[in-house]
């Protein structure tokens, strides 16, 4: 059997700091939910999981309206350090908080927006089996699938063909959702600490444009001939001393 890691996420039920118990190698928190709310015990919680924890993660809870916003505020909120996982929570919302349930595009906007803050990061996409199969067409899943599926023993999530997890939520203990990773505490935190982009090569500077001066050239007319002002090609030529004398077989500069 492959190696596992095992690990929990939290919300605002389960109060200030961590659950005692087992706790294991990682700890999702929630950040935020929608445009306003902010777990109002994200900041203890999530001081207790560097503590005990080998990983952490920050979700927030999307819902349907104004993206860029909940965006926004869930990553005024959030304390990233390099190494975090970051997450988008999308669920049915229920009525009692609105009923704003995100659609699938909402869904990838979010994603790629909160990618594209944190580049570095790994950003993942909590989901279950209904909004897999029926509401998720584009199966865009940022950099890994968080996948609830407590049906199924930890580590054997049931996922269409093609479709690959990071995480698996796979039940709860004294309330506490329990997830797992599929392979080592090491593993996950290299995979966690996402590789820095690579730095692009400075663009090679461009050879200068020259031409040879033929027999019966002007400056006048070969600025014309070129699409460049004369006034232009004499400054590209300083050692051309009187614009009226060219020679044949002379290198110009064109600008």
């Amino acid at each position: 059997m492959s190696a596992q890691t095992f690990g929990i996420d939290v919300s605002s039920a389960q109060g200030y700091g961590l659950p005692t118990g087992a706790i294991g190698d990682f700890v999702m928190v929630k950040a935020t939910e929608g445009t306003s709310y902010t777990n109002p015990f994200y900041a203890g919680q999530l001081a207790a999981a560097r503590k005990r924890a080998a990983t952490v993660g920050h979700y927030l809870f999307l819902h349907g309206a104004a993206v860029s916003a909940q965006v926004n505020h869930f990553l005024s909120v959030v304390k990233w350090q390099p190494g975090d996982l970051l997450a988008v929570d999308w669920e049915a919302v229920p009525a009692t908080d609105g009923g704003d349930t995100a659609t699938c595009a909402q869904k990838d906007q979010a994603l790629r927006l909160v990618k594209a803050a944190h580049p570095q990061a790994r950003v993942l996409l909590y989901e279950n089996g209904d909004f897999l199969t029926h509401h998720d067409t584009s199966r865009y899943h940022g950099d890994g699938l968080w996948f609830a599926d407590p049906s199924h023993p930890a580590g054997h999530p049931a996922l269409p063909a093609g479709v690959g997890w990071v995480l698996h939520q796979f039940g709860q203990a004294a309330g506490v959702d329990r997830n797992c990773y599929a392979g080592t505490v090491e593993q996950l935190r290299a995979w966690a600490a996402a590789p820095k982009p690579k730095p692009q090569p400075a663009p090679k500077p461009k050879a200068p444009r020259t031409y040879t001066v033929r027999k019966g050239d002007t400056l006048t007319g070969i600025a014309k001939a070129h699409g460049v002002g004369l006034a232009a090609l004499e400054k590209a030529n300083p050692k051309v001393k009187n614009p009226n004398v060219i020679y044949a077989g002379q290198v110009l500069n064109l600008p």
